[in-house]
């Protein structure tokens, strides 16, 4: 069953982090990363839609790519394109009221301007190097 979760929860780089690794993004590969919680709870396969680590306002975050499969209001359904090359089962969320998506490129779309088959990079917070 899919679940509707917050998009801040899930994707924004705005999520609670309980701490950041010290170590720099180009030492941190998709697999030696640890999710938050939250993340993990709305999108446990998440390592496996992992692309690459990158810095972004001074922590480290997953990039993965996601691509549209629905955009009718307040819901997004998505799939993540995985490190395999397959897509995962379709995500739905739920992004706050106003919430604006921006695409490469720079330019920012509202959820009723996507459309199925747009691409979306997505930047997701990881807490920490795995122990």
């Amino acid at each position: 069953m899919m679940k509707n979760t917050n998009l801040f929860a899930v994707l924004a780089a705005i999520a609670s982090l309980a701490a950041v690794p010290a170590a720099s993004a180009q030492e941190l590969t998709c697999e030696s990363v640890n999710f938050s919680q939250a993340v993990l709870d709305a999108h446990g396969s998440v390592r496996f839609s992992c692309l690459d680590i990158v810095e972004r306002d001074g922590s480290p975050h997953a990039v993965l790519n996601a691509e549209v499969v629905r955009a009718v209001s307040p819901n997004l359904t998505v799939k993540f394109k995985r490190s395999d090359g397959t897509m995962s089962n379709p995500v739905t969320l739920t992004p706050e009221m106003g919430y604006t998506f921006a695409l490469d490129g720079g330019k920012k779309m509202a959820l009723r301007d996507l459309t199925a088959t747009t691409v979306l990079r997505v930047y997701v917070p990881v807490t920490a190097p795995v122990a």
